[in-house]
């Protein structure tokens, strides 16, 4: 048996240290990116079990500013390539959304019109969330509570 693999789009160094540690503790593995083009190029040809999408990325690795429009962009674009759901209509790649612009409440809404299936205010570990759960909630409900259920359903 292999271990859950997140694909973690996040432009700030720092917090994608913060989150591999995470994912690190709980025994998944995990590739990361900054950018929308990246992350789109590896959405293309490896597997991921879930993703933690930063709204605020880069649109290009060159790029200097990041753009929430950039983030939205790649949640649409997983939706488009991955849109299979379970009986329960879960998702069977789940999205989480990881972002500063909770505070923002269009940019949660947006969020979830675009179908991701959970959002946690940064910082993390503030607000009373726990990421952790989260993630696991998210697996469960897709029917991925073992990494093996990923491979077979997609």
């Amino acid at each position: 048996m292999t271990n859950h693999r997140a694909l973690v789009v996040e432009d700030e160094r720092s917090m994608a240290l913060e989150i591999a540690d995470l994912l690190q503790s709980m025994g998944y593995d995990h590739l990361s990116v900054d950018n929308l083009s990246d992350a789109r190029r590896l959405i293309g040809r490896e597997e991921f079990c879930f993703v933690l999408l930063d709204l605020k990325i880069k649109p290009e690795r060159h790029s200097i500013r990041p753009r929430v429009e950039a983030g939205m962009a790649f949640l649409r674009t997983l939706r488009e390539v991955h849109p299979r759901r379970n009986s329960g209509d879960m998702h069977l790649l789940p999205v989480i959304v990881v972002s500063g612009h909770a505070k923002e409440h269009e940019d949660v809404v947006r969020a979830f019109q675009a179908r991701a299936n959970d959002f946690v205010r940064k910082p993390l570990g503030q607000f009373g969330q726990d990421l952790s759960t989260k993630i696991m909630t998210c697996l469960e409900r897709a029917g991925h509570r073992l990494h093996d259920a990923c491979l077979t359903n997609g």
